[in-house]
């Protein structure tokens, strides 16, 4: 049995069997026979054959001792195969100058061949000689290409089970997050990443010294920005193999730009993005502080133009006629003893005076609470008409021309008085049944208009006190805004026009065509 299991497992040998005993049956030929075949070429050439065969065949029976075995057979030995020829076949994972990765259904191994090597990724080859177990499991031998075969495929493994070692050389597909690009050497750059517990690198070969197609570090530090979530597809180098400076676990070969997939960018809450983010939040507060500080500054500075104004108003109405008041008081009192007659006029214009500062006072206040509601000068003179006439039977009519704008206070406030006090004089003394008022908004300047059919009054000649006091006030109103007073009166009907000019403003959409607006007094 032992017989039979031998000459199945060595064909060669039971060949060469063969062949010596056909030489020793030529041996027994007879003598005379023999030396005609010494004699003859034909003789010289088959001993010439069987003799070569015969070395072939023992030549083919030794090669047949190295058997073909699995890569995990040699990369952990059961005994010392260092001084042993072996035999490995797998597929080419990695093919670079001076190196080879192939890889088998066991393990993988790291090939150097002796002769250059035309063996392409995905080949299937076939790979003998010596193994070198100094720093790692090495095959040095010659390479032998069998056919051309697909890549194998890449196993998907977590970044904490490359770490473990068990798949060390093979091709794994892992993921992580990229916290730095930098250039390892002349020859390499190096992504430094981090997976779940572990930091590892990445290695891919220089654009400059490859020959390949590969990105510049400027490219990758472009096109991958730390944060970016990457999947690498490449050949796990066991931490080992790595140098000593290393901070990595492990470090995955890249075979070629393909092999980085992004999975997703990097988070848009960077330091960098919250710098940004941190700083333009304090140009906002340190803007809106100084906006705050500034409205405070324009409030606390219409504050103090609207208490001079009011204080402007107090000299010019009550305080002007509290001086008449007490100037014809004193009159009085020094030709009260003299001349009776003349003091009780002193004290008749007197009397007057206090009643048109009683007036304007209640004009004054008026006045306020209306401009504080921030209306417009036609509303404010309809509203002012409609209370003076309230029980008479005046009728007032209001009519808007042009483009409407929003005024400035003070020339609001300056026109809302004229009207005012124009209405007054209209409702006490002209004995008028009707009142017009027109503001006409021109281009350069604004024009108000107050008119009404009563007995009207001789402005050319001597006005009595009261309506004295009131035009005075008027033209001086007028005069502060630069503008022009006319008055026309005849007997039937009073006509009053005053025209400033127009500060540049914002034109409101709202355009005011020629209308009448009547109010009808409350009975």
């Amino acid at each position: 049995m032992a017989d039979a299991a031998m000459r199945v497992r060595n064909p060669s040998r039971r060949r060469m069997k063969l062949l010596l005993v056909n030489l020793a049956s030529v041996s027994d030929v007879p003598e005379k026979r023999r030396v005609r075949w010494q004699s003859s070429a034909l003789a010289r050439w088959l001993r010439l054959s069987l003799i070569t065969i015969t070395g072939l065949c023992a030549i083919g029976a030794y090669a047949d001792t190295t058997q073909l075995r699995s890569i995990a057979s040699i990369v952990a030995p059961a005994g010392d195969t260092s001084n042993q020829n072996v035999v490995v076949r797998g597929s080419v994972t990695l093919s670079a100058p001076g190196i080879l990765i192939i890889q088998d259904q066991t393990s993988a191994l790291r090939v150097e061949p002796i002769e250059a090597a035309q063996a392409a990724i995905g080949d299937e080859v076939e790979v003998s000689g010596r193994m070198d177990y100094e720093n790692e499991p090495i095959l040095h031998g010659k390479v032998k290409r069998l056919w051309s075969g697909s890549t194998p495929l890449p196993i998907a493994i977590s970044p904490d089970r490359a770490a473990e070692g068990q798949f060390d050389l093979d091709l794994v597909q892992v993921t992580g997050t990229l916290n730095e690009v930098r250039q390892l050497d002349r020859n390499h750059i190096e992504l430094r990443v981090e997976g779940e517990h572990q930091f590892y690198l990445v290695l891919m070969p220089s654009a400059i010294t490859s020959g390949m197609r590969w990105p510049t570090l400027d490219s990758l530090r472009k096109a991958l920005q730390p944060g970016t979530v990457l999947e690498f597809t490449g050949i796990l180098e066991p931490r080992r193999t790595l140098d000593s400076k290393s901070d990595g676990s492990f470090a995955i070969m890249l075979r070629s730009a393909e092999d980085i997939r992004v999975l997703s960018g990097p988070p848009w809450w960077t330091p960098v993005h919250l710098l940004w983010i941190f700083a333009g939040i304090a140009v906002i507060a340190f803007a809106g502080v100084v906006l705050h500080i500034r409205n405070l500054r324009l409030r606390f500075r219409a504050v103090m133009e609207e208490r001079s104004r009011i204080a402007r108003d107090i000299h010019d109405t009550m305080a002007q006629g509290f001086a008449g008041i007490a100037l014809q008081l004193q009159a009085a009192e020094q030709v009260l003893t003299r001349d009776a007659a003349s003091a009780a006029q002193h004290l008749a214009l007197g009397l007057q005076m206090v009643r048109h500062s009683r007036s304007e006072s209640h004009l004054a206040i008026q006045t306020l609470r209306a401009l504080s509601r921030s209306e417009s000068l036609q509303n404010l003179l309809r509203q002012s008409a409609t209370q003076m006439t309230t029980g008479t039977d005046l009728r007032i009519s209001l009519s808007v021309q042009g483009s409407e704008s929003r005024l400035p206070y003070e020339i609001t406030a300056q026109l809302y008085r004229i009207g005012q006090e124009a209405v007054a004089n209209a409702v006490r003394h002209a004995q008028a049944s009707h009142i017009r008022l027109r503001i006409e908004y021109r281009k350069t300047a604004i024009l108000l208009e107050v008119e009404d059919d009563g007995i009207g009054f001789n402005a050319e000649g001597v006005l009595d006190e009261m309506q004295h006091f009131g035009l005075v006030g008027m033209r001086e109103r007028v005069e502060a805004l630069r503008g022009k007073l006319a008055i026309q009166s005849s007997r039937s009907g009073t006509c009053l026009t005053v025209e400033v000019p127009r500060p540049a403003h914002r034109k409101i959409e709202r355009v005011h065509e020629d209308s009448t607006a009547d109010s009808h007094p409350h009975r």
